[in-house]
């Protein structure tokens, strides 16, 4: 009866956790410690920022933005200090064996897109909105495709 118990709570948890983050892999994705990825993201961006927030702050997903074999996250801060007639503000962190690693990033747009195409190791992203832009990587942050 316990291990059944136990197999309930964690699918359960499973549920709950990732409700709003899209691209993890549910169940699998408690066992290998994705929960703790998306926490470590949240605060180095509350390190960097100063602030407080949480979890419930952000809508995220998980894709590979670099070309390792690894997903990575992709947080969009949907409060209303991060949000604008531009859109909402997104965040990357990459995702390592030794944790995450916050990259420079910090555009608002409406929506963003990693492209199939790769520059210097990172996957190009596209940001829609207000105006649409091409981002590409240039070894240290993410600035204007010419």
């Amino acid at each position: 009866m316990k291990p059944l118990l136990l197999g309930s709570g964690l699918v359960a948890l499973a549920a709950v956790t990732f409700s709003s983050f899209s691209g993890s892999d549910g169940l699998a994705a408690v066992i290998t410690g994705v929960e703790s990825t998306e926490a470590a993201c949240i605060e180095a961006i509350n390190q960097r920022d100063g602030s407080l927030l949480d979890a419930s702050a952000y809508t995220g997903t998980y894709t590979r933005v670099n070309n390792d074999k690894k997903k990575d996250i992709v947080l969009r801060n949907t409060t209303d200090a991060y949000c604008g007639s531009a859109g909402c503000v997104y965040e990357i962190c990459l995702v390592n064996d030794s944790g995450v690693q916050l990259i420079p990033f910090s555009y608002a747009a409406q929506d963003l897109r990693v492209l199939d195409s790769i520059t210097d190791t990172m996957h190009d992203i596209e940001l829609t909105g207000k105006s649409d832009v091409r981002l590409v990587w240039d070894y240290s942050r993410y600035i204007h495709a010419r």
